[in-house]
């Protein structure tokens, strides 16, 4: 029969809390809390530490790239959970790693030279790391590292409904609008969707009609020339492609 391993079955109070997938989960009052735990800040932060380490001379441009790849992770896990100090005291640690490296590189240099070559004044933050490349086409653009505190603000997690079903065609809709959703809510998913509406046009591939404010649309996952790609619709539109596919079976 079922057996629980003592190992890994523990039993206690919610108000003592317990770790769960790098998860603190605990009843603080009448709310219950979930924070990274302090394990899974340390074990980030020694996977930080050990990229800043290990590329010592590398340009401040890759080292950004590098460490965004990680920080943009590490955020997206636990943005629906309680992280705001847990993240404040993660950024200041990243910050102190960096400062460290940058001394590293310019010994001889003094604390404002050192400042001024890798912070600058961006969007009203005088501390933020940055640095200037150039793009493919030849214009210059600046590559900024990601703060938790500011890049991933606490986001709410949406429950699916109950008489919903991932499975069922009927529901389609409904999953396309949280997709939708959770797209609009990431940097990344806004160029995408952006990205999408400009190489349709702006128009509706079904019914020519612009996407805009004014008709209701979403992401409608296809495949085209076997491959997987998505469409921005209008809801109707799809709901009729949709129903025409059905009675074509």
């Amino acid at each position: 029969g079922l057996t629980l391993s003592e190992e890994k079955t523990v039993i206690t109070n919610i108000r003592d809390g317990f770790d769960f997938l790098g998860f603190n989960i605990r009843k603080y009052g009448n709310e219950i809390l979930t924070k990274p735990t302090k394990k899974a800040e340390k074990r980030f932060m020694e996977n930080i530490r050990k990229v800043i380490k290990g590329n010592k001379g590398c340009r401040q441009e890759s080292l950004i790239r590098m460490l965004n790849a990680k920080i943009r992770g590490w955020g997206a896990y636990y943005q629906h959970g309680a992280t705001r100090d847990s993240f404040h005291r993660v950024d200041h640690q990243i910050f102190l790693s960096l400062w460290q490296w940058a001394k590293r590189r310019h010994s001889k240099k003094g604390k404002r030279w050192i400042k001024d070559r890798y912070w600058h004044n961006i969007r009203g933050n005088s501390w933020t790391f940055a640095a200037k490349f150039k793009k493919s086409n030849g214009k210059e653009d600046q590559l900024t590292l990601l703060t938790l505190a500011s890049s991933f603000p606490f986001l709410q997690y949406t429950q699916i409904k109950g008489d919903m079903n991932p499975f069922d065609v009927d529901c389609r809709l409904y999953f396309n609008q949280r997709m939708k959703s959770k797209m609009l809510v990431s940097l990344k998913g806004r160029k995408s969707l952006l990205y999408l509406w400009e190489k349709q046009g702006r128009k509706c591939p079904i019914c020519g009609e612009p996407i805009d404010t004014h008709k209701a649309w979403n992401v409608m996952p296809t495949v085209q020339n076997g491959r997987k790609c998505n469409l921005l619709v209008h809801d109707e539109c799809f709901k009729l492609s949709h129903k025409s596919n059905d009675n074509n079976k």
